[in-house]
């Protein structure tokens, strides 16, 4: 867990220089611009050299998760069958099915770089030279202009835009859903193991399965308040830039005011087909590349 957090810390440096300097600004106080532009590229650098890192703990502690399920509370020796496959088996199989298949798309979906078409009055960006239209920002880390750009996840080591989003945003509801399971697996148990049986031992490890317990209740309350945010965010229209930074002109502007619905289908496809972020498999899901064009398939 603190390694975790740690890692996540490492990769999130540029996010945390921005944060900081914005609450510096809100509150008035000066800095030396030309320091604080040189703290950014070296909270960047950093992010480069250790987001990968993260991804590969991600992984690592989903698996982890499905390790101590299978080893600490699959304890079927007394349990009839169906109760082991409709608690346990099924639960956790398409849990984590949905959570590694919108993670692995989200890691490798290219965020939406804009084509040369959607550039207005064949606008081109100065970094990297490609088309750049009004709703596009230029990511430093992957070296690309992206689409309705929302930011640079260090947990996919790629960066959040209208292509790839529906991914994101399933790998985020996909990891609440785990912890919210996993706090529900480990509390039962839990109270088991300070009740002793007729000879006086307890029936589990109690430090062990405490530990656990905390361990997902602590994850649980983190997960749910950064998936909120992400919700928030969805039905606001608006992007982790631009909540971010007042002074940057946020790409969803131009949402706001339309309604909820609008703004949760522009990002996430028709509502026709919602339901397929349930379904952890090839189904997948739909968004549209730009408002009022064609849907992309994804």
């Amino acid at each position: 867990m603190v390694a975790l957090i740690a890692m996540v810390c490492l990769v999130g440096m540029p996010l945390i220089v921005d944060a900081v300097l914005g609450a510096a600004k809100m509150v008035g106080y000066k800095y030396d611009e030309k320091k604080a532009r040189e703290l950014q590229i070296k909270a960047i650098t950093i992010s480069d050299r250790s987001e990968y890192m993260v991804v590969v703990g991600t992984v690592v502690g989903i698996m982890s998760a499905v390790y101590f399920h299978a080893t600490e509370f699959l304890e079927h020796d007394d349990e009839p069958v169906w109760t082991v496959i409709l608690f346990h088996v099924l639960p956790s199989f398409w849990i984590n099915a949905g959570m590694l298949y919108h993670f692995y798309h989200a890691c490798v979906q290219n965020a939406g770089k804009p084509t040369a078409d959607c550039a207005e009055g064949g606008r081109k960006c100065r970094q990297c030279g490609g088309p750049q239209p009004i709703s596009t920002w230029h990511c430093t880390t992957c070296d690309q202009c992206v689409m309705y750009m929302d930011h640079h996840c260090p947990f996919t080591a790629n960066c959040v835009g209208h292509a790839n989003y529906p991914f994101f945003f399933g790998f985020v509801f996909w990891a609440w859903m785990a912890t919210v399971y996993a706090t529900w697996l480990t509390f039962h148990p839990h109270l088991h193991c300070d009740a002793p049986l007729s000879d006086g031992t307890v029936s589990c490890e109690p430090s062990t399965k405490r530990k656990l317990l905390w361990a997902s209740v602590a994850m649980c309350v983190v997960i749910t308040g950064f998936f909120g945010f992400v919700v928030y965010l969805l039905v606001s229209g608006t992007t982790t830039r631009g909540f971010l930074d007042s002074e940057v002109t946020d790409p969803l502007k131009s949402l706001r005011g339309q309604g909820i619905l609008h703004n949760v289908q522009f990002r996430l496809g028709p509502k026709s087909t919602w339901w397929r972020y349930l379904v952890p498999f090839t189904l997948g899901a739909r968004a549209t590349f730009m408002a009022g064009e064609q849907p992309l398939d994804i």
